[in-house]
């Protein structure tokens, strides 16, 4: 149920309550039943989705009323008994479920009789998805929400809460509210009321005690127009209500330590090393990963263990004086107050230094993986990523950066402080399943790439069509107040699921909203009612010549090329098979199966020397890669389907991939990329990993192959 209850949290936010859930209470020295109980008094309105398990039960003797009954059933009585509006939410008949989501025996029972009383004691709805859920659950919570504001809340049936008292801003608060607005939040970025009163309860200040007025009140103390940092507006869209700025030429300094007793004023600075790789096209549309939130509070080596290659080599790069452990304090400070992190291969990262290899600049970044060492995190190495044409090493920002597929997004839309991989599972749950990510257990921090690549190059693809045929594929309401595109998405349904943004902020850039279908849901709503066609989705194939290979035309490939200047796409079994002969080939080979990515590139230089044309090893892997080419096109042969068209988008054009058995005769193991040339033979050009492959072929479709799939084959071990 995960999916549903994230479903439920978004769309309690996104009315303006703040969530209370049993993922937030953390270690208490008090049983789960009083905490829970305290909570739900706390609470105006309590969801209760029930399907098909009754939960855990309660076996304790401190409240023999509630002996063997489930924790769910145990909120829903506190409930009841405090006088709290009740939505209740049940699975509906074409609702699909395996058996192992199902109790049986007398849990059965028990969840029988309690779907029984609810309804009978409340009007339940009906959902067969996630999104379904979602969309229900938002409108009912709006509509709690309308009735709240216009009736004063006194004329409803909900318990009221008395008063709390003003809060007292002692200086010690007003040092904790600095440091949350410092820490937590991004200046210059209108957030929602709830989700700043969720950061402040994350950082012990407990803004459900306070209640909203005396919260409000204690903000108000730090308006800007009291020589305060944050500035209040109400939410132009109407979704959010109050929306609360941390205001950057006034935001406050950090002056406290840092956990090592490293810290001063100037750490309350980027770095510059963070500078630079805030401006590297690898940590666009990222974020502080959520699994790292919970600890945005504390010292680097309070949450993260460091492996001892990996302290050398931060000692390395350490200035005269300065330790390995004051200098990832000071990193993660920087990073943290910046937000320049990133994901790569399920490992977050985010820099810790600079370096030069002659003129050439490089940021050096910190690996972060789920620990086995008794801290949540362990730094395992470092690594260094290219900055191209650098200034100097003093300003540490690089003057020409290459942009990622997302960049267009970015710069048309802003999506808050998740960032665009923040919206990818509100998307990927909408959309008809399919992998979106090359692992079944998803990525480490970035659960969808290949979706994220999808929506960034659709999007790109659309500002294409619109500027060169004058199509009207990004369309905007007549008052200028919502904008739309099809991304190209399907649900389960075949309804066509469009991403919505709002009317234009400060900056130009229109806000996220959601991803919807025409009619359903608050958003759908909007689309039906504010515009009178939907735009069209991104179009590639424009002959049959894009999407089928004539086999009885040749096949000319650019051997050198592919050999020799992508040899680090080859698969390590037929560099094996070519290095056989040659004992300095193998030792080149062997130090590049241990090195680092970064210490690759120099190796597969001196490989692709040793293995050079004309030589004996080049000769096997030419002959195999023919081989390799011309099976592929008996295959396209017997089976049209076999040629996969994919999207290039530097190009903007459509190609063809092929497959390339290299090693073994039964396993794809690299796809080749073939044009059709004016006189209707194909050149292959290069060749791509699998994984690669697969995300420029899902651009036009999602494969229908028996050969090119996400999760079968393996990432060549060659440069990021």
């Amino acid at each position: 149920m995960r999916p549903y209850r994230d479903a439920v949290k978004d769309a309690a936010v996104r009315c303006g309550f703040l969530p209370v859930c049993m993922e937030h209470f953390g270690a208490h020295h008090r049983s789960i039943i009083d905490v829970c109980i305290d909570e739900v008094k706390k609470c105006d309105v309590v969801v209760i989705i029930s399907a098909y398990m009754y939960g855990m039960l309660y076996m304790q003797v401190d409240h023999p009323e509630y002996t063997g009954l489930s924790i769910t059933e145990i909120e829903y009585r506190e409930a009841i008994k405090n006088g709290l509006r009740v939505l209740v939410f049940l699975p509906s008949d074409s609702y699909k479920t395996t058996d192992l989501m199902v109790d049986k025996g007398p849990s059965a029972e028990k969840l029988e009789q309690f779907k029984a009383m609810l309804k009978q004691s409340h009007t339940p709805d009906y959902f067969d998805s996630v999104d379904d859920l979602a969309g229900k659950v938002r409108d009912a919570l709006d509509n709690e929400r309308r009735q709240i504001e216009d009736s004063g809340s006194a004329t409803l049936p909900v318990k009221i809460q008395p008063p709390a008292p003003s809060p007292v801003v002692t200086p010690d608060l007003a040092d904790r509210v600095k440091r949350v607005f410092l820490m937590r939040l991004l200046p210059n970025t209108d957030y929602p009321m709830a989700k700043v009163a969720h950061e402040f309860d994350v950082a012990g200040i407990r803004a459900k005690d306070l209640g909203f007025v005396s919260f409000r009140e204690l903000l108000d103390a730090f308006d800007e127009s009291e020589g305060g940092f944050i500035h209040f507006s109400l939410d132009p869209q109407g979704r959010h209500g109050a929306m609360v700025r941390l205001v950057g030429s006034s935001m406050p300094e950090d002056n406290s330590s840092n956990g090592s007793g490293a810290s001063d004023e100037s750490d309350a600075c980027p770095k510059p090393y963070t500078a630079a790789a805030a401006s590297l096209a690898v940590y666009r549309g990222h974020a502080c990963p959520a699994e790292l939130q919970a600890y945005l509070d504390k010292s680097f080596l309070e949450f993260c263990y460091v492996l001892p290659r990996c302290k050398e080599s931060v000692s390395e790069i350490c200035s005269p004086g300065e330790n390995w452990e004051a200098r990832l304090d000071q990193a993660w400070l920087s990073a943290r107050k910046t937000g320049v992190f990133r994901e790569y291969d399920g490992k977050v990262m985010f820099p810790i230094g600079l370096k030069f290899a002659g003129s050439q600049q490089r940021v050096v970044e910190v690996a972060l993986v789920p620990s086995r060492q008794g801290l949540p995190f362990t730094a395992v190495y470092t690594w260094e990523t290219k900055v191209e044409d650098s200034a100097s090493t003093e300003d540490a920002v690089p003057g020409k950066v290459r942009r990622s597929v997302t960049d267009d997004l970015y710069d048309s839309f802003d999506f808050a402080d998740s960032g665009l991989g923040g919206t990818m599972s509100r998307l990927a749950s909408l959309a008809m399943d399919e992998p979106w990510s090359f692992t079944a257990r998803g990525n480490f921090g970035r659960p969808y790439p290949i979706l994220e690549n999808y929506l960034g190059v659709t999007y790109s693809r659309l500002l294409k069509e619109d500027s060169a045929h004058k199509t009207n594929r990004i369309t905007i309401s007549n008052d200028n107040q919502y904008l739309v595109f099809n991304t190209g998405l399907v649900t389960a349904e075949l309804d066509n699921i469009y991403a919505l943004f709002g009317a234009p902020l400060a900056g130009g850039k229109r806000p996220f909203m959601d991803y919807c279908v025409e009619g359903q849901g608050q958003c759908g709503k909007l689309l039906v009612r504010y515009f009178s066609e939907m735009p069209e989705a991104a179009s590639y194939i424009e002959t049959l010549d894009d999407v089928v290979l004539d086999t009885h035309k040749e096949i000319k490939i650019d051997s050198p090329h592919i050999l020799r200047d992508n040899i680090n796409r080859l698969p390590f079994g037929l560099l094996d098979e070519a290095a056989k002969d040659d004992i300095a080939a193998q030792r080149i080979l062997q130090d590049i199966k241990v090195a680092r990515n970064i210490d690759k590139r120099p190796l597969w230089k001196q490989l692709a020397q040793r293995l050079a044309q004309g030589t004996a090893g080049y000769m096997r892997m030419d002959e195999k890669l023919k081989e390799a080419v011309n099976k592929s096109r008996k295959r396209a042969r017997w089976n049209y389907k076999t040629a996969v068209p994919m999207y290039y988008p530097k190009g903007d054009k459509v190609d063809l991939l092929l497959p390339l058995c290299l090693v073994d005769p039964h396993k794809v193991d690299a796809a080749l990329i073939v044009e059709k040339v004016e006189s209707g033979n194909y050149m292959g050009h290069t060749i791509l990993p699998p994984r690669k492959a697969y995300m420029d072929a899902r651009i036009v479709c999602r494969p229908d192959n028996d050969w090119l799939d996400p999760w079968s084959g393996d990432q060549v071990d060659g440069d990021e």
